[in-house]
């Protein structure tokens, strides 16, 4: 937030801590034998408002909750109103159950990656701290908006509202600020490992923002900011650097947050859209109580998986893309290639083995999408890295060159045959398909041989007739 006069007629407020690994607050110099909770933040739960100097604390609350907006496996977001500045804004908190030295590790580097992400299409930290009570928070910028699974539901139900809100080329728009997003945090070696609509904030004027950065991975280290002295949790000569307990600076150098960083807990978040991590061994899924999860484990949610994702090998920028992809699939057909699937096991095993195939029917509640917005999302879906787009810049060049109408025009050949190519591909992976393509298959031949002795024998008669009539006419 800045250094703004944090002192009241009640105390001083929470420190506003920029790099979580070298810059700290220094109180006034009245505060330095204060007590260990010094400088720490209330946030009020909502109700009448806050009553300042009325309750006997030490300290006034610096924001007022106003609500929550969600829960996941690790934090709580709410919506709150700045008492100081006068606004709303958005608190992720960490959850009470959830406050070990692991889950404040991830929380930091959540903090540090979205902190050093400065971009209009992703989420803007503009404070963090400790609650009063010692868990951790971070201030972001209030989207006055919805999710695009909040959109997609309503555009699913039919909503005819949001069907004239949304057409086809306002949800391209929208999803070309994503690519925007995720090409500069790929520029910065960020890969965000849990794109999904649910992450996708859409605010009202149509502008977007990616949110949930704390599965993020970093595909370079960050250079760590210089240390000097060692960190710890509490405050020393009364300042405070947000370190967790238990662990030492160099594990923020890491730049990566893997599997074993998390608690198994996380298992219990919420089922196929809680997006933090699922063992990908079964035995490993069933062992909730263990310290931390095994090697091998899968990070995301598995319906906007990658395949080598949901494999659990490596993966890199081309399984973003896919992921992209896949939610751009979603988005314009009203379809999901995993639609009537509800297990995780059923779910993985599709993700994992199963290509996306070509939409043969739109949505009941809309027409069919222009078909190169199709081309478009199906060359991004190749079930081998290689055959699909290599980066979200190539996806962002490729999106402006349909816009500017500079894509080549193919002729009418070389169309029919790349249509007769994907055909093949879906026959060959569903045999329904098969069987009802070489049903039809067998039932033109037969009109064929059928229509052929048809006309043979209507030749014979009109031959029969014309030798009567000469005959007829002879005599």
């Amino acid at each position: 937030m800045g250094s703004l006069p944090w002192g009241r007629a009640e105390g001083a407020l929470s420190p506003a801590t920029g790099d979580l690994a070298s810059q700290t607050y220094d109180p006034p110099q009245e505060s330095l034998a204060t007590p260990f909770n010094t400088g720490r933040t209330t946030i009020l739960p909502s109700g009448d408002g806050p009553t300042r100097g009325a309750a006997p604390t030490e300290h006034a609350p610096r924001f007022e909750s106003l609500g929550e907006l969600g829960m996941g496996g690790l934090g709580q977001v709410l919506v709150a109103h700045d008492l100081d500045i006068g606004r709303k804004v958005a608190i992720k908190r960490m959850r009470e159950d959830r406050r070990g030295p692991s889950e404040q590790l991830r929380f930091v580097r959540e903090v540090r990656t979205v902190g050093a992400l400065e971009h209009p299409n992703i989420v803007t930290i503009h404070d963090v701290g400790r609650e009063a009570d010692g868990g951790l928070y971070f201030v972001m910028n209030y989207i006055d908006g919805e999710t695009m699974e909040a959109i997609l539901d309503r555009l699913k139900a039919g909503d005819a509202q949001t069907h004239a809100q949304w057409p086809f080329s306002r949800r391209l728009h929208l999803f070309h600020q994503l690519l925007h997003a995720l090409g500069f945090a790929h520029a910065h070696g960020v890969l965000h490992r849990d794109i999904k609509p649910a992450n996708i904030m859409i605010g009202r004027h149509g502008q977007v923002q990616l949110v949930d950065w704390g599965i993020a991975k970093h595909l370079e280290p960050i250079e760590p900011a210089p240390v000097d002295r060692p960190p710890q949790l509490g405050p020393a000569s009364g300042a405070e650097t947000l370190v967790p307990e238990g662990l030492e600076s160099g594990d923020l150098e890491s730049g990566g947050l893997e599997s074993g960083d998390l608690e198994s807990g996380d298992l219990e978040s919420g089922g196929l859209e809680s997006g933090t991590l699922i063992p990908s061994d079964p035995r490993a899924r069933a062992t909730r109580d263990s310290a931390h999860t095994r090697a091998g484990s899968l990070i995301g949610t598995p319906r906007y998986m990658a395949p080598e994702q949901a494999r659990g090998e490596p993966f890199d920028v081309r399984s973003e893309t896919y992921t992209l992809s896949l939610v751009l699939y979603e988005w314009l057909t009203l379809l999901h290639p995993f639609d009537g699937l509800e297990s995780v096991d059923e779910i993985l095993a599709a993700a994992r083995e199963r290509s996306v195939s070509f939409p043969l029917q739109p949505h009941p509640h809309q027409a069919r999408p222009p078909a190169d917005m199709l081309w478009f999302v199906m060359d991004g879906l190749g079930r081998d890295p290689n055959q699909r787009y290599q980066s979200v810049q190539e996806m962002i060049e490729r999106l402006d060159a349909r816009n500017e109408g500079e894509i080549p025009e193919q002729c009418v050949a070389t169309s029919q045959k790349r249509l007769l190519h994907r055909f093949d591909q879906l026959i060959d992976r569903s045999a329904l398909l098969s069987a009802v393509a070489l049903a039809a298959a067998g039932g033109l031949m037969l009109a064929g041989v059928l229509a052929i002795f048809a006309a043979f024998a209507a030749l014979g008669a009109l031959g029969v007739g014309m030798i009567g009539s000469v005959v007829a006419l002879g005599s």
